[in-house]
């Protein structure tokens, strides 16, 4: 049986669950969307009984902001701190119709747009391995100002 948490933010939602043989992933939206887009990321050597110690969200408006006001930029940062060794650092980050370039030692796994114009959805997923736990810097920067969206999370090793 696979655990599934759902966190919520902005336009983005982070699903985190434990797949099973030939599980599948889908998304049932609540309502008619112009354009969506969803990224799986499958990590092994998790600790499966409690994989993540941090989470944290920012958009435009700062840590934990509101999804409407803001001020859109061409970059983001938050800190995340890691509470074990060997931890990765995992972001995922909704900013529409720019492209996005990760911060240092970030590898960036997928980056998937859809639509056109100001409908675009636009995600990309970030992850950097994190070999003492101490605060990481969660950052990233865009081909132009976007109001923006991230998820962080801290992803134990078993």
């Amino acid at each position: 049986m696979a655990r599934l948490f759902v966190l919520p933010l902005h336009h983005t939602a982070l699903l985190l669950g434990v797949l099973c043989g030939s599980d599948r992933v889908t998304a049932t939206l609540t309502q008619a969307a112009s354009n969506a887009v969803i990224a799986v990321s499958r990590y092994s050597g998790v600790d499966t009984a409690a994989p993540l110690s941090n989470v944290m969200s920012s958009n435009a408006t700062g840590v934990n902001g509101a999804c409407s006001g803001g001020t859109d930029t061409a970059a983001y940062a938050l800190t995340l701190p890691t509470t074990v060794d060997g931890a990765v650092v995992y972001g995922a980050v909704a900013m529409r119709q720019r492209t996005h370039t990760p911060g240092t030692g970030y590898t960036e796994r997928a980056e998937i747009h859809q639509g056109s114009s100001g409908d675009m959805a636009g995600l990309a997923v970030e992850d950097k391995p994190v070999a003492m736990a101490a605060p990481v810097a969660v950052n990233g920067s865009f081909s132009s100002n976007v109001d923006w969206a991230v998820v962080a999370v801290d992803i134990k090793p078993q």
